[in-house]
């Protein structure tokens, strides 16, 4: 047991409390103090120890914590058991830089200011390895993620509070997003059909037949439903009700790096949903379902896109054939995530209201829709700042004319 007060010198004590314990070990709080006698160090003593009891003071363990081991202690105790690979790998990438910046400084000694040199930092030419600096997008990921990574440090008691609680995140970078035209993605389709058409009546070609019928049905459920790429290829066979031409949303296939492609939930709650499936969509399914290879043999599978080997299809086979598709045929760019943003500016030009969107593209609220759609949403506002300012002119005009 400590000793609670001990001399240290002339007018020095040092104060010493112990309240429970740290992976086994007696946790400790000692404070040096400058008093005059005996008796002021025991008021001192007791002013200090009801501070430890309600946790406003660090324990002399914890206060050696340097951000990297912080970092590895959330990472062991949070990270593996409560995220998935592919959300712990995203968290690697963005820990880099903060760990390069900031992980020899201990929590306890770090400020608004390092927090704003780093921020500084990252806003540099020279933060990223490309040619260009890191988009606003990014350096706000990092600010977050570290400002959560601090907050779990006051969670289980290594901080008392959080250094960055009063530093305004960055701000959004307000993307002007160039929606790709209808034409563009009517020439894409055209092309497809043409090619699909051509394959299907040379019986020498059926296993290419059968790849592009899979082509076309990616884009189809890309940009008929909003699908996200690992929404499409974690699909199932069973996952459709044809009489009632509905699809039911249960899981996404992902990509780990050192693992391969696993099955894991969709991204969000409201990911989980059941969609209505446009006509001309369920006609390419059911010919892409019924369609029979001659030659290659491929095993039975529940999956919607198997390999070969019958497993879920890697999801950047989407984005390798339009990458390949669009150059070889002089089409614009394109990806599965312009498809499905594509998806969602169409619907809320045709009027479709925002919670409908929302849940066609399975966001958990509608203000993350808004926020996401928000050059469509102004041009909504635009419009009907225009209606309103019809019927106002026809009132006016109209109580004119009975004044007259």
């Amino acid at each position: 047991m400590p000793v609670k007060i001990k001399k240290r010198g002339k007018n020095s004590y040092l104060l010493t409390v112990t309240n429970g314990y740290v992976d086994g070990k007696q946790k400790t709080f000692t404070k040096t103090i400058k008093c005059s006698n005996r008796t002021e160090a025991n008021k001192e003593y007791k002013l200090f120890e009801a501070e430890c009891l309600k946790g406003e003071v660090l324990s002399s363990q914890t206060l050696k914590l340097t951000i990297a081991q912080l970092y590895a202690y959330w990472l062991k105790n949070h990270g593996e058991v409560h995220l998935s690979l592919g959300t712990i790998q995203y968290y690697q990438f963005v820990s880099t830089r903060i760990l390069a910046a900031l992980g020899h400084l201990r929590i306890d000694k770090i400020t608004p200011r390092h927090i704003h040199q780093f921020l500084e930092q990252l806003r540099k030419p020279d933060a990223s390895i490309y040619d260009k600096p890191l988009s606003a997008t990014t350096i706000r990921k990092h600010y977050i993620f570290l400002k959560d990574l601090l907050n779990c440090a006051v969670k289980w008691d290594f901080l008392v509070t959080n250094p960055m609680a009063n530093i305004e995140p960055p701000k959004r970078a307000k993307d002007i997003k160039v929606i790709p035209t209808l034409p563009t993605l009517s020439s894409l389709l055209s092309k497809l059909l043409e090619i699909v058409n051509e394959l299907k009546q040379n019986h020498n070609r059926q296993t290419e037949y059968s790849r592009y019928l899979r082509y076309q049905l990616w884009v189809s459920l890309a940009f008929a439903l909003g699908r996200r790429r690992e929404e499409i290829f974690g699909l199932q066979k069973k996952d459709f009700d044809l009489p009632k031409k509905l699809v039911s949303i249960q899981r996404a296939a992902v990509f780990v790096a050192g693992t391969g492609v696993i099955i894991k939930e969709t991204k969000t709650i409201s990911s989980n949903r059941t969609l209505v499936v446009p006509d001309q969509v369920i006609a390419i399914l059911v010919e892409y379902l019924s369609f029979v290879p001659s030659k290659k043999v491929v095993i039975e599978s529940e999956w919607l896109f198997p390999q070969p080997n019958g497993k879920p299809t890697h999801p950047d086979a989407f984005n390798a054939f339009l990458r390949k598709f669009t150059a070889n045929h002089n089409l614009p760019k394109l990806s599965p995530h312009i498809l499905r943003h594509m998806h969602g500016s169409y619907l809320m030009r045709a009027g479709v209201d925002l919670a409908t969107t929302s849940h066609q593209l399975g966001h958990s609220n509608k203000s993350f829709t808004a926020d996401t759609y928000i050059h469509v949403t102004e041009q909504v506002d635009q419009t009907a700042a225009r209606t309103m300012d019809t019927i106002l002119g026809d009132l006016t005009q109209t109580n004119k004319n009975k004044a007259a």
